[in-house]
């Protein structure tokens, strides 16, 4: 039982948050470029210590504000964190929605056409089916894909780094003690931390399992290991093909590529596109979850599950319109402009009055 509840408490928060986190950017190293990777081998190694210290608190400090106050939605969440202002909060929730399912749409449709030939809308067909049945199921379901998904993503993303650095092993070195360092670096971290810290209240529903402070600390501090570490990875790879690596839109596709190995350009494929699905899936859940909490309090009982399965459809199909515009495009000037409405509406609360309110009740185990 011990295990179990450490599983659900600890464990299932982190592989939905690293689910979520691990989109069509940093899947393909896109945004590990954008953020890290263009500011130097050293101005990168930089910028992840300041994300992963600055996400840690902020994703545990999430997690233990949603305990005290049982609030399993966003919009939940939102109401006891900046009381009236809560619409403004769901409408930026929706912008990050669209965007970051824009973005998995485009990348998807992408690696389909780049790997395979196929239309970039046959990307589109799978994760509409896939999420829509992942819809159907819920929120048990889903976390025991995400689980699941977790062990066999940071397999594959681990085979990919040792040949890498195998097959670059010179080149990554001289690149690596270069220490080269982009000014820069620091507001960059900045903004990767303002769009990432949201996550945590787009998948609030995962935590219930939370008890105590001690669980929802370290289900915070190891959401952010899991998220962040592929990044990582990922970003000492490219030192092997640095500064080429910066200018191809998909970086880690244009690596394997370079390896001769398709085997492993098919596993990747697959890993990707699953992540792209669990991706969708989790966003998917957190709308449905707050549309369960307002048909609760209308009518005193959920929507069907094939209505969840039709919200999902929708939102894909929205997105979908958006992907047309690029996935450089997208994350280059859309993550990081709706990083400062974050920076109002979400954490400064939260560090201020959401520490204050968890400081006020240190004693209690359970949220009531």
């Amino acid at each position: 039982m011990k295990l179990f509840g450490f599983l659900r408490a600890v464990i299932v928060p982190a592989c939905i948050y690293q689910s979520i986190a691990i989109a069509g950017a940093t899947a393909t190293g896109r945004d590990v470029v954008e953020y890290f990777t263009q500011y130097g081998p050293t101005g990168g190694i930089y910028g992840f210590i300041v994300v992963v210290a600055g996400l840690a608190v902020l994703v545990g400090l999430a997690y233990e504000f949603a305990r005290l106050y049982q609030a399993y939605d966003y919009q939940s969440f939102a109401k006891h964190l900046i009381g009236p202002f809560w619409p403004c909060f769901e409408f930026i929730v929706i912008v990050m929605l669209l965007l970051v399912l824009s973005v998995v749409a485009a990348a998807a449709g992408a690696m389909m056409h780049d790997s395979f030939g196929l239309p970039p809308v046959s990307g589109l067909l799978l994760m509409l089916v896939a999420i829509s049945v992942l819809a159907f199921f819920g929120r048990e379901v889903l976390a025991k894909v995400m689980v699941f998904w977790t062990g066999i993503l940071y397999l594959i993303f681990i085979t990919y780094f040792v040949l890498a650095l195998s097959a670059y092993e010179g080149n990554f070195t001289t690149t690596l003690f270069t220490r080269e360092v982009k000014g820069g670096w620091d507001y960059s971290a900045l903004k990767f931390i303002l769009y990432n810290s949201l996550l945590a209240p787009m998948m609030i529903y995962a935590t219930r399992g939370i008890r105590t402070r001690a669980q929802a600390y370290c289900a915070g501090v190891l959401s952010v290991i899991l998220a962040i570490l592929p990044s990582f990875l990922f970003h000492l790879s490219f030192l092997g093909k640095y500064p080429e690596i910066i200018s191809q839109a998909l970086p880690v596709h244009w690596m394997l590529s370079t390896f001769n190995m398709n085997w492993l350009v098919i596993a990747y494929l697959v890993v990707v596109l699953g992540t792209f699905i669990e991706t969708g899936s989790g966003m998917v859940q957190m709308m449905n979850e707050r549309i369960d909490n307002w048909s609760l309090k209308a009518r005193g009982r959920k929507i069907s599950p094939w209505l969840h399965s039709a919200i999902g459809i929708g939102i894909l199909l929205c997105c979908a319109v958006l992907a047309q515009y690029g996935v450089i495009a997208l994350i280059a000037k859309g993550y990081g402009t709706i990083g400062w409405a974050f920076l109002i509406l979400y954490i400064i609360p939260l560090v201020t009055y959401g520490l204050y309110r968890i400081l006020q009740n240190r004693q209690i185990e359970v949220g009531k």
